[in-house]
């Protein structure tokens, strides 16, 4: 390959061609993502090494049966075999005894919503990083090398397909590595265990192969190549039959041109004859086993149908947002994001793209040549899309990655386009290079590095001593304990101290409460789920940052909802649904822990009696004035309605006295507000409700007198009267 010109090099790369550096690039990069990945953490990746632990233990293929005890296979059983049978041939020798114990599951997990704050992990790893390269894990490591060598295969296969389409046009091929090689989610798969790859790279060679016979017409050894090619790629996935159709369709193309009779039937024999000795035997079988040629109904069978079936219109409106994000860089489970703003600079480079390959379709109309291969790639994406789409209204698989077969076509037909609109490609290039080197340092390592341990409680947490059993203190806590308005989750930092060594992995229980009612909850192992209590070392404290999620704020049934809320915090065994006793040190029982979480307050109703702005005796120093009541003598319902204007260091209670026509005190409501003080803010108008046993008075003529008092001391605030009371009102009985 002939060196590109792109920039000065270091002299260390000076004897290497350029597209060789761009590979490099990209493997060192994978590197990074298979490092800062734990094992099985990528979509399927357990069930796709699991299939490989089956032909290397035994050497057979599954046989799926609906109706069997679950696999550890599960639907990928149904998948052709060629990348595991690689697969298993790379890690036969190894010890892997330890496999069903780097099975073990997170109960709590949470996938394919990335937004959520906790459980990203799919299973539990009891070392992360560095990874133990022994056993399994060493297992996994090696077919992950085997992935990303597929991954080079695509990057240099892509290389060469854009050196045939523009070979005066480097910046086709910058775009085209960017697009590909600097992908996110292209590097996030190509460094997992996931037979994508190796369907990716034949197809990817195919596509460069394709566009050589296209400019060169047919030739003996390209077909035979296209052939292998091709019944290889049937034989990784059944995507790759969609690579057969688009060479066969490439193939009428260039026996209309040119009336090359005998190299078309060449090909087709070459096609033909591959297809049966390298991939027919497998279809065979499906028939066979199946009573159906691809296995994908069996494969349905196991992994479960999408029902009902949605319109195209509706699967477009409902799941197109996650589509294009998880074909730039969704991570996890389908649960862990790329920086948002990624995928708006990605929108943006998709819709010039399309637009650009339009442009280049106009510029290109004199070169026959060149305006064949860029209506083919054009066919190739959309034959791609279209397959995608078909397997999609079956099954519940929006994956952008699943569109990875066609990435060679996709990212050459974006490139065509951006470099039609002559977008700077260095920029492009080194800018997706240096994003994607950045994204493990900067998404995967904080996702599931293990929170470290202290030594002692840190001097902002407030100290508690809560047993729970005889292995854990709850020694502090952080939180925020303020107002929260309604797009704001409250949270909370935990410290644990281990007594003794935990013998059994207990999940944590965060709750918010409003008095005894649940306004949201969290269930978790600790560590936002990734850590295993058994595993805790005697005598450390361990740190644990909790979020309430989706709290149910606005509560129907109450209207305004003003509250105080608190933390409940316990320790279950989860599948055995018991609960750890919580006690204090010495001993003595505690029914449930409440630390304070903060307040809540929704907007107060005008009240249907207001108080005069200038009455004085209406104002109480230090907190602000009655706004106005609403008063039922039939029932002795009082509420209040109190405006802020300083903010209250301290709670405090509000007085309210029914006073007799002799000006004795005949019967009492008082009460915090619904709020309490500490949490108000100059301005708010907060509510007090109070209930007044008005019906046991006798015949007379009342008033209601209302103070602020402090309840440790009964010091009242001051209004401006001798004895610092309002009287607000009189009534009949």
């Amino acid at each position: 390959m002939p060196a590109l010109p792109f920039f000065s090099r270091p002299k260390i790369l000076r004897s290497l061609p350029f597209p060789a550096v761009l590979i490099a690039a990209y493997v060192l990069i994978a590197l990074l993502y298979a490092y800062f990945n734990p094992i099985y953490e990528a979509p399927d990746e357990v069930y796709h090494f699991a299939m490989i632990q089956k032909l290397a233990t035994d050497g057979q293929l599954a046989v799926q049966d609906k109706n069997g005890p679950e696999t550890a296979w599960n639907q990928q059983g149904s998948q052709p075999p060629l990348y595991y049978a690689l697969g298993a041939v790379l890690v036969a020798g190894l010890d892997r005894s330890d496999y069903e114990a780097t099975r073990q599951f997170n109960p709590h997990v949470i996938l394919g919503e990335p937004g959520r704050f906790r459980n990203k992990n799919f299973l539990l790893h009891d070392q992360l990083y560095p990874p133990p390269l022994y056993g399994t894990t060493l297992a996994v490591y090696i077919v992950r090398l085997l992935s990303i060598f597929c991954g080079a295969v695509t990057v240099y296969a892509l290389i060469r397909a854009a050196q045939v389409i523009a070979p005066q046009q480097p910046a086709v091929l910058y775009w085209a590595v960017a697009l590909t090689a600097f992908n996110p989610q292209f590097l996030f798969i190509s460094s997992a265990v996931n037979n994508d790859n190796l369907v990716t790279a034949f197809a990817s060679v195919i596509v460069w192969q394709t566009l050589v016979m296209l400019r060169d017409g047919f030739a003996p050894r390209r077909s035979l190549l296209l052939g292998v090619l091709v019944a290889l790629a049937c034989i990784s996935k059944l995507s790759g039959l969609t690579m057969g159709l688009v060479v066969a369709l490439a193939a009428v193309w260039v026996l209309w041109k040119r009336r090359d009779w005998r190299g078309f039937l060449t090909l087709a024999l070459a096609g033909a004859l591959a297809w049966l000795l390298l991939a027919g035997w497998w279809y065979l079988r499906n028939w066979v086993l199946y009573g159906e040629w691809f296995g994908n109904q069996t494969m349905l069978d196991i992994f479960g149908r999408r029902t009902p079936t949605p319109d195209l219109l509706t699967l477009l409106q409902t799941e197109f947002e996650g589509l294009r994000i998880s074909y730039w860089g969704l991570f996890g489970w389908f649960n862990v994001y790329a920086p948002r703003g990624f995928y708006v600079v990605m929108d943006a480079l998709t819709a010039l793209g399309l637009v650009g390959w339009l442009v280049s379709l106009v510029r290109a109309r004199r070169d026959g040549t060149r305006t064949a291969s860029a209506l083919w790639l054009g066919v190739v994406c959309t034959a791609g899309i279209i397959s995608f789409i078909s397997w999609t209204l079956q099954v519940y698989a929006t994956q952008g990655r699943l569109l990875f077969t066609f990435i060679t076509a996709l990212s050459l037909t974006l490139a065509m386009g951006l470099s039609a609109l002559r977008l700077p490609a260095r920029w492009g290039l080194f800018g997706m290079m240096g994003f994607a080197a950045l994204l493990p340092f900067l998404v995967l390592y904080p996702t599931y590095a293990p929170t470290p341990t202290l030594t002692e409680l840190p001097a902002s947490a407030t100290p508690t001593d809560i047993h729970m059993g005889d292995e854990f203190v709850l020694v502090g806590y952080e939180t925020a304990d303020r107002r929260y308005v309604a797009e704001e989750y409250p949270a909370i930092t935990l410290y644990w101290k281990v007594l003794a060594q935990p013998q059994q992995d207990f999940s944590v229980s965060v709750q918010l409460l409003q008095g005894e009612r649940v306004l949201g909850e969290q269930i978790s192992y600790p560590g936002y789920g990734a850590q295993r209590t058994s595993l805790w070392q005697s005598g450390q404290i361990y740190y644990d940052v909790w979020q309430v999620e989706r709290p149910f704020w606005i509560l129907p049934d109450e209207n305004p909802a003003q509250f105080q809320m608190d933390w409940s915090v316990s320790l279950w065994k989860a599948d055995e649904g018991w609960r750890l006793p919580i006690t204090t040190s010495d001993g003595a029982p505690v029914g449930m822990t409440r630390l304070r979480a903060g307040g809540y307050a929704q907007p107060a109703p005008v009240p249907s009696t207001l108080l005069p702005d200038d009455r004085t005796d209406a104002h109480f120093d230090g907190m602000g004035r009655l706004k106005g009541y609403d008063w039922n003598a039939d029932t002795g319902d009082l509420r209040l309605y109190w405006q802020a204007e300083t903010p209250l260091p301290d709670d405090w209670v509000v007085g309210v006295h029914v006073m007799g026509a002799d000006g004795q005190m005949v019967t009492q409501a008082d009460g915090e507000p619904q709020l309490p003080t500490r949490y108000w803010q100059a301005g708010d108008v907060l509510i007090s409700d109070h209930h007044l046993d008005v019906n046991s008075l006798p015949a007379g003529a009342y008033q209601i007198e209302l103070m602020w008092y402090a309840r440790s001391d009964g010091h009242r605030l001051s209004n401006g009267t001798p004895d610092n009371v309002l009287r607000a009102l009189e009534f009949q009985r």
